[in-house]
């Protein structure tokens, strides 16, 4: 029992620090930031936390991992379900934001990291995820090729484009809140927004135009 209450309050103490490094590299960024301060803020003392991380390098590294929003897209087109490719698509993106809710904070470590450290704590959790996320391209392709309604396409770039789709959706509901939560308003937003954004992912903004009207046009 003794033992047991032990790696309990290690825990918690572990998540005291992660929660107040946290906050206060959002806050004031990382230079700025000290592991006294870190300490103080969790309400420990400096050499407690210096038991459970030997830097702010190594604690910068342990909240990506725990917040790391490539996993959560791996894990939220794992859910995706859909008996077409429209409904696979907007099962997909919906399960991408609701997966992506909460997670804001990501972006701005990232680019904490990029500038730091050229992205070296957050480029081997994109590369773990990548073939999770590239894996529901491919199911998409080959149910579409089934159908007989998909056009050829490389189901990288299906992937890209899929994936700023929800990226972009993603900063403009979440991230810019919080960069700017009084001067931001969103004049973006329409009712069923999400709906919207995937018809135009899988039908594009042009009508369709007849063969003959494309020939006539051009002559």
């Amino acid at each position: 029992m003794a033992e047991s209450g032990k790696r309990t309050t290690g825990l918690k103490t572990r998540e005291a620090i992660l929660e107040a490094t946290r906050l206060l590299f959002l806050r004031q960024g990382y230079h700025a930031t000290g592991m006294r301060e870190i300490a103080h803020d969790a309400g420990i003392s400096l050499g407690a936390a210096y038991n459970h991380f030997t830097s702010k390098e190594q604690i910068l590294q342990e909240i990506l991992i725990e917040r790391n929003i490539y996993g959560a897209m791996a894990e939220a087109l794992s859910r995706a379900k859909g008996e077409s490719v429209d409904e696979l698509i907007e099962s997909g993106f919906r399960e991408m934001m609701d997966g992506l809710r909460d997670r804001e904070d990501f972006v701005l470590l990232m680019f904490m990291d990029a500038l730091e450290f050229q992205g070296k704590h957050v480029t081997p959790l994109a590369s773990r995820a990548i073939r999770d996320i590239l894996g529901f391209f491919q199911q998409l392709v080959e149910l579409g090729q089934r159908e007989g309604r998909l056009r050829e396409v490389n189901p990288v770039l299906m992937g890209r484009a899929y994936i700023g789709l929800v990226f972009s959706s993603f900063m403009m509901e979440n991230v810019l809140r919080v960069l700017a939560p009084n001067d931001f308003i969103l004049p973006l937003r329409v009712e069923n927004w999400e709906k919207g954004m995937v018809d135009i992912f899988l039908h594009g903004v042009l009508r369709d135009t007849p063969r003959g009207e494309e020939a006539n046009d051009e002559n």
